[in-house]
């Protein structure tokens, strides 16, 4: 719920997708130049101490909340956490889960991170209806407080056996098998990252109000009914008919945000969006995991993560500045382009040939 403050005090568009997705810059970075090494590190103490950060961050944004450049300083400490929160999570739980059941296992447990998005828009629309936007900051700062406490008493999974190998993001460039799942991870990522920073605005620009709750509970109810009853389904179907399917309702939804008149009519995109993304996330997190030798796991998700927080940071900063430039149509122009890219996406994927390492675990 944050945009709709930073318009208000000055922020521009392409301002606006920078500091809503300067976490995934972080993370690109994080696993660009320490991926390699990310197997040796204390999981723990990394959850720690990038939650700790993020605490004195968001108690320091309340005090400087109408300060743009302290607000985007402050962010990039607060955004350590998500670098190495997202590369653990993930790495943990592909450590215990056996190959045959890496898909359904991977869409369960996003639940978890679906459940908080209309969790959080909605206590942030609760927020500002009686506070001021800026009191989002000690929301936060409460919330990460109470994840620390969280994390005190965990004990990290001690996963398959077998070692890993320490490859950089740049090793795993290079394969071919794995372009079409890169600028798919790229996409997937950006048209996520363009529907959280710019609904808010939209929807205030054209009725009046600022909303996000009406698009992200209907996707995360269809996200989570899907990854309940369906999730074993992803383990037996094709991933090239998964991809496909996952991509087709991806543009349907992004195309319909161009016709919005009505808070009513984010409930379809909603829908039809989360059935793409419990579709696509467990899949081609999977689909880049199982590409490899069994001691390549860990970067090979790290490298699925690095392309996938990429197309967050990139596409919304690129569609935002292209927004700003386009007067009127700003909104227009920017769903309009990610929708194009999401269709080069569906013709990419039609030459995808399934690439999967047998293994037994």
């Amino acid at each position: 719920m944050l945009p709709k403050y930073l318009e208000t005090i000055g922020a521009s568009k392409s301002y606006i997708g920078v500091f809503s997705n300067i976490n995934s810059l972080e993370l690109v970075l994080f696993v660009i130049f320490f991926g390699a090494v990310s197997t040796k590190i204390n999981k723990k103490a990394a959850l720690l101490w990038g939650m700790g950060l993020f605490l004195i961050s968001s108690v320091l944004m309340f005090v400087f909340k109408n300060n743009l450049t302290i607000l985007m300083l402050l962010r990039v400490v607060a955004a350590v956490s998500y670098g190495f929160g997202y590369t653990i999570h993930m790495n943990m739980i592909f450590d215990i889960l056996p190959y045959s059941r890496r898909a359904s296992g991977m869409a369960l447990f996003g639940i978890s991170g679906i459940m908080a998005s209309p969790a959080g828009a909605l206590v942030g629309e609760i927020i500002i209806s009686h506070s001021n936007h800026a009191h989002l900051f000690l929301l936060s700062a409460i919330i990460c407080l109470f994840t620390i406490f969280i994390i005190i008493p965990l004990r990290t999974p001690m996963g398959h056996s077998g070692s890993h190998v320490e490859l950089s993001f740049g090793d795993f460039i290079k394969r071919k098998e794995l372009h079409s799942l890169f600028y798919t991870s790229i996409i997937f990522g950006g048209t996520f990252a363009i529907f959280i920073a710019y609904i808010p605005i939209y929807t205030n620009y054209k009725l009046g109000v600022s909303n996000l709750s009406f698009f992200l509970i209907p996707y995360s109810i269809v996200a989570v009914i899907m990854r309940i009853f369906f999730s074993s389904m992803l383990d037996k179907v094709s991933k090239k008919k998964l991809f496909l399917t996952a991509i087709l309702c991806m543009f349907i939804s992004m195309t319909l945000i161009i016709f919005m008149n009505s808070l009513l009519f984010l409930v379809p995109v909603g829908l039809i969006y989360g059935v793409a993304h419990s579709i696509l996330f467990p899949t081609l997190s999977t689909a880049f995991v199982n590409s490899g030798k069994i001691e390549e796991r860990v970067a090979l998700n790290n490298a699925f993560v690095a392309s996938n927080a990429g197309g967050n940071i990139f596409i919304t900063g690129i569609l935002g500045f292209i927004g700003d430039n386009a007067g009127k149509s700003g909104f227009a122009v920017i769903f309009s382009l990610i929708a194009l890219l999401i269709l080069i996406n569906f013709v990419i994927l039609q030459k995808y040939k399934e690439h999967q390492l047998k293994e037994s675990l």
